[in-house]
């Protein structure tokens, strides 16, 4: 038997066949026009799991109808349908270069499409025998990463933290075909004792008869608009104005990511029967929470996962979450459908009572209506939940008048009564709840560049944890990009928030404005085909009501080196100084393939890294970098048990990745 497997392996070795022959690393660019900047300050893969799912699930052109293509998150109603109309009239796709013939479309937009979308070819195994059959249509991808603070934090120090610096992670997944997708992933944190404190794994089938799918073990649910049910992947504002604020649903797909508390573990299915899709899920997962001692109630719900003090360990897997729930969506016509969901969550403990607007109780129920509607290039989509208590509605309007303007339109209203544990709907505030806000982008193709420009109004109408009376705020950013000359682009944007906060003045708290505003220039200069530099400056300004006046400065130079497809490098020296934390800049850095970093960096002190990228062979994959960060005026870096007692705060990390 052992030598079986042997064999089988050396085979899969030898073939190298790989759906991953395309490069699936993401580059900054594409990222940053999706995330954010504020979103996630330190190593996170979650989103970056988002694009790498829909890239190694890609959407085939052939068969797709609207809906499934604009879970393509790079693309808009106008795409979709110039993709669908042609298809009516020419036939069949080809090859995935046929986008390229539709005359609605720009290179831009077959860009934004190209590593998300298929063409699938069937395949015969009359002629083979089983073994070959395997072998022929089988993919396995293996990645394993390092990650290690090189300075000493005083959770190890002083002994607190009771396992060994490295946080580490391993993922294996296989996939036959386009039917059966399998994966399992082992993580641990620094400081954590266990390598696999964090363990994940699921089962995917697809396509049989009516059966859309069926998921065992970790899964995600998406709906609607993300008011009532939706995965830790959510897009906020970002630099591409109409894309980034629209959300797709995805129904329920495997759980591939390494976040310890926000997913469903269980069996999960969709079925499809002419026009209508029906869901059902069911899940048993056990969650860290705080649980007072007394009453035996939860206090907090902790979604860190970090289990690396006798404090942290105590709260690891302390209650048990049970929700079952379905979903049904009905395709009326092409340009029309509407849907419904239903789900019931269970806890074993009950939540303690905090404030009027938090959740109390062990058992919710909630419910959903949602719709989307196409006429040309127009679209308008929505969703109104309920939970009991009160309805939140979210409803959206997309119109794009050519391929060069765009422009949408999105009303949210979330009461202040509207606790949920698995919404993402859209918002200022990161929770879908007491909240109403008019958001408006615009992308402009023009003659002398691409505008990307959004405005959003919102205010808080009842009290929030930071502000003990009702608030409001505003925010608008201009992005603009053009090609000035040859392998040459340029970036100017400005941001600007204001938004109103609680403050101490003469020992009264009063309500504030508290203005942000961010300056970027940034140029890109491609020397030749093996050298690309990148230069950027951004500005800070904050203002907290003429009494706090603040400024930062960031500029960093970037430089990739190819000398050939298999040999990437990436460098960058980042300058920078803040007045405090409250001026800081965020930075988006290149890392490991599946990693996102997003830095806050304040006070003063210059960072920088190296990161390479090598593949020797088809089927392999290695990748290593190292960042440093030094602080001349501190003597001390981070806080607490993050603290570390010297300036200097430098990290490196290892991955490599097997594709079979």
């Amino acid at each position: 038997m052992t030598r079986n497997i042997l064999i089988l392996f050396l085979l899969f070795l030898s073939v190298g066949k790989l759906y991953s022959q395309q490069d699936t690393t993401l580059t900054t660019d594409i990222i940053e026009n999706y995330f954010d900047e504020e979103q996630a300050e330190d190593e996170d893969s979650q989103l970056y799991d988002l694009f790498e799912y829909i890239i190694q699930n890609p959407i085939d052109i052939n068969t797709s109808d609207k809906n499934d293509l604009l879970t393509i998150p790079t693309i808009d109603i106008r795409i979709a349908s110039a993709v669908i109309a042609y298809r009516n009239e020419h036939g069949s796709f080809s090859s995935i270069y046929d986008l390229q013939k539709i005359p609605q479309l720009s290179q831009d937009d077959v860009n934004k499409l190209m590593p998300f979308i298929t063409v699938t070819k069937t395949y015969s195994t009359q002629t083979q025998n089983f073994l070959n059959d395997i072998i022929t249509n089988t993919a396995i991808n293996f990645r394993s990463r390092t990650l290690t603070d090189l300075q000493n934090k005083n959770g190890f120090t002083t002994g607190k933290y009771i396992g060994t610096k490295p946080k580490t992670y391993s993922r294996l997944q296989a996939r036959y075909g386009n039917r059966v997708y399998t994966g399992v992933l082992v993580e641990k944190d620094a400081g954590e004792n266990s390598i696999n404190d964090f363990s994940s794994f699921f089962v995917e089938v697809k396509e049989i008869g009516i059966i859309k799918n069926v998921i065992a073990g970790d899964f995600l649910v998406e709906f609607g608009q993300g008011l009532a049910m939706w995965s830790p992947y959510a897009f906020s504002k970002g630099a591409d104005a109409v894309a980034s604020s629209i959300k797709r649903a995805r129904d329920v797909t495997p759980y591939t990511s390494a976040d310890e508390n926000q997913f469903f573990r269980g069996v999960a299915s969709s079925i499809n029967i002419g026009g209508l899709k029906a869901t059902a899920f069911y899940s048993k997962n056990n969650l860290d929470a705080n649980i007072d001692t007394l009453t035996n109630l939860i206090t907090s719900t902790p979604l860190d996962g970090y289990h690396r003090t006798d404090s942290e360990i105590n709260k690891k897997n302390r209650t048990v979450e049970t929700i079952f729930g379905t979903a049904i969506n009905y395709n009326i016509n092409d340009n029309f459908s509407i849907g419904g969901l239903f789900y019931k969550s269970k806890f074993d403990n009950g939540f303690e009572y905090t404030t009027p607007l938090a959740l109390t109780g062990d058992a919710f129920d909630f419910y959903s209506v949602s719709y989307n509607t196409y006429y040309q290039n127009l679209a308008m989509s929505g969703e109104f939940a309920y939970n009991g208590i009160s309805v939140a509605s979210l409803n959206k309007l997309q119109i794009s008048f050519s391929k060069n303007l765009s422009l949408v339109t999105l009303i949210r209203s979330y009461p202040r009564n509207f606790s949920n544990l698995h919404s993402r709907g859209f918002g200022e505030s990161g929770g879908t709840q007491n909240e109403f806000g008019i958001y408006t982008g615009l992308r402009w193709r023009t003659p002398i560049g691409l505008f990307n420009i959004y405005y959003d109004q919102f205010k808080f109408p009842f009290a929030t944890y930071y502000n003990p009376v009702p608030s409001t705020g505003h925010e608008y950013m201009i992005n603009y990009e053009v090609k000035p000359f040859n392998k040459t682009s340029l970036l100017l944007r400005y941001k600007r928030e204001n938004k109103e906060t609680s403050t101490a003045i003469n020992d009264e708290t009063k309500l504030v404005d508290q203005i942000k505003q961010n300056l970027r220039f940034e140029i890109k200069y491609r020397v030749s085909k093996l050298i690309q530099l990148r230069t950027r400056v951004e500005l800070m300004f904050y203002d907290l009501a003429s009494m706090q006046n603040e400024k930062g400065f960031l500029a960093f130079q970037d430089a990739k080196y190819q000398p050939n497809d298999a040999l990437r490098f990436y460098g960058r020296i980042i300058f920078f100084q803040t007045d405090s934390y409250d001026s800081r800049i965020y930075e988006f850095e290149n890392d490991l393939i599946g990693v996102m970093t997003n830095s806050a960096l304040y006070g003063k002190g210059i960072k920088w890294y190296m990161l390479i990228n090598y593949k020797p062979l088809n089927w392999i994959s290695i990748s290593a970098k190292y960042s440093e960060m030094y602080k001349p005026d501190e003597r001390t870096l981070g806080s607490g048990l993050s603290e570390i007692n010297t300036n200097i705060d430098n990290k490196f990390s290892f991955q490599i990745d097997i594709f079979l």
